[in-house]
């Protein structure tokens, strides 16, 4: 009698796909890291396009704060195609393409800083000078507004991104993304820049680097 033979996806010694795995929960956002795309690519040795990820270092990169829930990460559904014959009535095969990966999240500030680094800046406005400033409603006293004035349209921004979870066990790395915000104000509290992004592939010459990673924390 012949004995059934137990196959397993990825190695035939033992299986991958465990109850263990669900030990490694991606749960919560402590740090929202982004760096210049093009930075990176000088910084790690590479000027073909796209980034290495041996040695990046994120440690003291820029980072993002989100309202509570606010960011997410997702990959669309793919769609598909099939593939028919006249022979046939049913597909002998079908195209797979894959979802577009997106994230968005609303970053609680207008900080001139930040707007500094999402949009095209027009001109300086100084109190400094007499009556160059902006003047408010208020008359005794006066109140006068220094400010930066910026365009409409926002800047597309090209950076690379690390999503560390709640306590930095785990992280996402995305090596090339692409975001815009977009300035939101309602009645229920502060103002906010209206972040959204599209997540893009690692143009590295060899092909060989990846697009993203899921990163463990390392214990020797």
């Amino acid at each position: 009698m012949a004995t059934a033979q137990t196959v397993q996806f990825f190695n035939q010694s033992s299986k991958s796909l465990t109850k263990a795995l669900l030990t490694d929960l991606f749960k919560g956002v402590a740090h929202i890291s982004i760096m210049p795309f093009d930075l990176v690519k000088q910084t790690t040795g590479t000027n073909a396009g796209g980034i290495l990820w041996k040695g990046l270092s994120f440690r003291g990169a820029d980072e993002l704060f989100t309202i509570k829930d606010s960011f997410q990460v997702n990959q669309a559904d793919p769609t598909t195609e099939e593939i028919n014959v006249d022979q046939f009535d049913t597909p002998i095969d079908t195209e797979v393409t894959a979802g577009e990966w997106t994230f968005a999240g609303n970053v609680p500030t207008v900080a001139i800083a930040a707007c500094d680094v999402f949009y095209k800046k027009g001109v300086a406005i100084s109190a400094a000078t007499q009556n160059e400033g902006i003047l408010g409603q208020e008359a005794s006293p006066a109140v006068e507004f220094d400010g930066q004035a910026y365009f409409a349209e926002p800047k597309e921004v090209m950076a690379t991104m690390l999503v560390e979870n709640r306590g930095c066990g785990m992280a996402l790395a995305f090596a090339r993304v692409k975001l815009v915000v977009g300035l939101s104000k309602d009645d229920s509290g502060a103002a906010y820049l209206k972040m959204s992004g599209t997540i893009l592939n690692n143009p590295e010459a060899s092909g060989l680097q990846g697009d993203w990673a899921v990163c463990k924390k390392h214990t020797a």
